[in-house]
């Protein structure tokens, strides 16, 4: 017995537990369950045809709880190892008195006085606990009880399931013939209906085979990839007047600004002014005095001023001119300012001066200041200033 110990001592555990529950639940529930296990040395090879003592024990509450049943059987392993008990077979009555409700429960295994373990029960045997409802099932309920004092018990006042039977039934309306007077002004001739195919239509729009697509919430006219509200691909035509920045270009138009020339701006009809010059020319100097031309320019709000060039006829002097800015036209510094250079009785269109400016007639004007430096025969012709415009 003691060789068996000391084996039992260093078994690795119990291999296979299974736990059994016979008999219907709310037929008659046994008070006793399965327990199976084999024994084993501590080479692992099964123990068999071997006599044990094995105490069982339930433990409440955790392996270390309180033991609430135990009892002992005298088994022998078969020829596999396997020894098979009934759990609550020893003590039925104080087996039967287990509150599994009140669990959780562990079982508690002692081979030939070792203690192999402790391990939870989980569902099987607390199936113990529905035997309860047995006595339900038996007692049998007549519908009396205080339970079902508030039920309604009286089935003769019951809907019958017949609509003929309900009350406050709505009123269904007659069918309608179609032929009543309040239906004498409808039109009743359907031969004449749009029978919903397009090219019935009339005056049907232009679509994609006409050159106007639709894509992305944009038009396209003369154009497949619109990327404006309104692409068009081509000359455009308007009969009427157009509201401004209606339209706006993909690429930016130059426009040009004329100032003088056949304009007239600078006309003074100087009757001094040389044959080999314009009429419409004016005198910056004299043989003896030089003189400043200031003049306002009228741009449109949004242009993008891009240069400016002269026509001078120079013979003695340098002529300066400069395209000014500002609440007056002329307090804030200059956009842009060119100088010519020394002509003999000559017209000389002088290099234009770049800049890029947005016209902003809202907050400002826009003037033109012409000067020489030196008196004699000194002549402006034309001004003439480059922008450009994205909208129409």
């Amino acid at each position: 017995m003691k060789e068996f110990n000391q084996i039992l001592t260093r078994l690795t555990g119990i291999v296979l537990l299974l736990f059994l529950l016979t008999g219907s639940v709310f037929n008659q529930v046994p008070d006793k369950f399965n327990y199976q296990a084999v024994l084993r040395d501590a080479q692992g090879v099964a123990r068999t045809n071997y006599a044990a003592n094995v105490q069982v024990s339930i433990v409440q509450g955790s392996a270390s709880g309180s033991v609430v049943y135990s009892e002992t059987h005298s088994a022998t392993s078969n020829a596999l190892g396997l020894i098979n008990l009934e759990i609550g077979s020893v003590n039925p009555a104080n087996f039967a008195n287990i509150d599994w409700s009140n669990g959780p429960y562990f079982i508690k295994i002692n081979v030939n006085g070792t203690e192999m373990g402790t391990t939870q029960l989980l569902s099987v045997p607390y199936a113990l606990y529905a035997k309860t409802a047995e006595s339900a099932n038996n007692a049998g309920v007549s519908g009396n009880e205080s339970a079902f004092n508030n039920w309604d018990k009286d089935f003769s006042d019951d809907f019958s399931g017949n609509y003929n039977d309900l009350s406050d039934k709505p009123t269904i309306p007659a069918p309608v013939a179609g032929t009543e007077s309040v239906f004498n002004a409808w039109d009743k001739n359907a031969s004449d209906d749009f029978l919903g195919n397009y090219n019935d239509l009339i005056n049907k729009p232009w679509l994609n085979a006409s050159g106007i697509v639709y894509s992305n919430s944009n038009i396209g006219i003369g154009t497949a990839s619109p990327t404006q509200q309104l692409s068009v691909a081509g000359n455009i035509s308007a009969t009427g007047s157009v509201n401004s920045n209606s339209y706006t270009y993909n690429v930016a138009k130059t426009r040009y600004l004329n100032i003088g020339g056949s304009t007239g701006s600078f006309n003074k009809n100087y009757t001094d002014i040389p044959a080999t010059t314009t009429a419409f020319a004016h005198y910056l100097s004299s043989s003896a005095t030089t003189y400043k031309l200031l003049y306002n320019v009228d741009l449109p709000n949004g242009a993008v001023i891009k240069g400016i060039r002269m026509t001078v006829y120079s013979s003695t002097g340098t002529i300066t001119c400069s395209l000014n800015y500002g609440t007056d036209g002329w307090t804030k510094a200059p956009i842009a300012s060119l100088t010519s250079a020394t002509h003999t009785n000559t017209w000389q269109w002088s290099p234009e001066v770049t800049c890029d400016h947005t016209v902003n007639t809202a907050n400002y004007c826009y003037g033109i200041e012409v000067s020489c430096d030196t008196p004699g025969l000194n002549l402006i012709g034309i001004i003439r200033i480059r922008y450009e415009i994205s909208n129409l």
